[in-house]
């Protein structure tokens, strides 16, 4: 299990660092593979948190980063009911917010790949998928950051 560095706090007159599990936010709207990536994420040690709609995605990410514990991760289906993944990755990078995002889709469209990577976006899943490749790519994801 991969940990990350959040917040400080103090003890006396010395700040300590502490740890905390990453916090990887999970946008997708077909609630089975939501429930079944929070899962795996969670029995991997991680914290997830998850949302069905691409508004929801931008809120949840949005108020992390007011606490001491942000989203360290964000993965995301493409075609959300009420936004692209396209879309959130704007919307996200309007808001100044600069979390390593994974897109996911069944689509391979190399016109969306391309589009995706244009504006950013270094990571991409394609579904099905299994647990382990998840597993893995964030972790490589919690390395590089």
């Amino acid at each position: 299990m991969l940990l990350a560095w959040c917040g400080n706090r103090t003890k006396g007159n010395e700040a300590i660092k502490q740890k905390h599990i990453a916090h990887i936010a999970i946008a997708e709207d077909e609630m089975r593979i939501l429930k079944l990536i929070s899962f795996v994420l969670r029995s991997a040690g991680y914290i997830a948190t998850g949302v069905s709609t691409g508004a929801g995605l931008v809120a949840a990410v949005l108020s992390s980063h007011s606490t001491d514990c942000p989203v360290d991760v964000i993965i995301c289906d493409f075609y959300m009911p009420d936004q692209t993944g396209l879309q959130i990755m704007k919307e996200l990078a309007a808001q100044k917010i600069t979390v390593p995002l994974v897109i996911m889709s069944g689509l391979s469209d190399e016109n969306i790949l391309a589009q995706l990577k244009a504006e950013g976006c270094s990571y991409f899943l394609s579904k099905p998928f299994n647990p382990e490749e998840l597993l893995q790519m964030v972790e490589k994801i919690l390395r590089r950051s």
